[in-house]
């Protein structure tokens, strides 16, 4: 992913990632390509291509590192929460954290609607 296929070299991983968490991190105007392209002095094609290598990236690491616990795992994991927290049977917690999101996915749009605002993701 993070390997150049051409004559020129490409950005670092460390700043095509950086890059994106800064475009990640702002809400409407904020994460437009125009704006981040200009904070991070870069070119808007380079964004969008730096931010679908990060996905590409991240992604790839999926089934590596988020996983639903075994028996054994959840056995602990409720064990441990009941005993500090008395909640019984529950294999862990949610925070509540809105991350907006700027448009709806394609599919199932309207589960990422709240109160406050259109398409957030909650965590």
């Amino acid at each position: 992913i993070f390997q150049s296929t051409g004559k020129k070299p490409q950005i670092s991983p460390f700043l095509q990632l950086l890059v994106t968490l800064n475009r990640l991190g702002f809400h409407g105007n904020g994460a437009a390509y125009g704006k981040t392209s200009r904070f991070n002095n870069t070119r808007i094609g380079r964004l969008s291509t730096f931010t679908k290598r990060v996905f590409v990236a991240i992604l790839s690491l999926e089934k590596q590192y988020v996983q639903w616990p075994n028996s054994a795992e959840r056995t602990a994991i409720t064990t441990a929460i009941q005993g500090k927290y008395a909640f019984q049977n529950c294999v862990g917690f949610i925070d509540g954290t809105l991350f907006p999101i700027e448009t709806k996915p394609s599919e199932s749009g309207e589960d990422f609607y709240t109160i406050h605002q259109p398409q957030y993701i909650w965590a």
